[in-house]
């Protein structure tokens, strides 16, 4: 059986976070689940799903803290969404976009030592700096990087 990510971007203005998908959202019972669908991983990537929570199919030194939990304070959109999965969905998380840019230097660097210090795991860091490039660039907005962060979580 596959394990495949699901994800969606918020950004918080006025303290509120939102949903950034703009297609219509439903209620509860309707199978229509309007997701990021160009953002990298939706093709089970195990790989980059290693990286966001390293408690989901591979881990990586580098890897993000493991997490299990949906933010308290999500959207009411993503939240429904979310509800729907219900037993499904597991090792949920957020990550704003500072914590995605950082990842990604750390990448960066690691990377930049690679020649001085080899490394067998090269590849891994050089997919997930792709990885994070691809999603960093579909997370455009005009407030801080704070204030910016994707909601994930995997089904099974």
């Amino acid at each position: 059986m596959g394990c495949d990510i699901h994800w969606y971007s918020e950004t918080r203005r006025d303290g509120k976070w939102e949903c950034d998908q703009k297609l219509p959202f439903v209620e509860p019972d309707d199978d229509d689940r309007p997701e990021m669908d160009y953002f990298p991983g939706r093709e089970r990537d195990y790989w980059l799903f290693g990286l966001l929570n390293p408690s989901v199919r591979t881990d990586w030194e580098w890897s993000f803290p493991e997490s299990s939990m949906v933010p308290e304070d999500v959207s009411r959109e993503v939240s429904l969404i979310y509800a729907q999965w219900g037993v499904n969905a597991h090792s949920a998380g957020s990550l704003t976009r500072a914590e995605l840019k950082a990842k990604l230097e750390e990448l960066k660097l690691l990377i930049a030592k690679a020649p001085v210090v080899p490394r067998k795991d090269i590849w891994g860091m050089s997919h997930h700096k792709e990885c994070l490039m691809k999603i960093l660039s579909n997370m455009t907005s005009d407030v801080p990087d704070e204030d910016q962060r994707i909601v994930f979580w995997f089904d099974n």
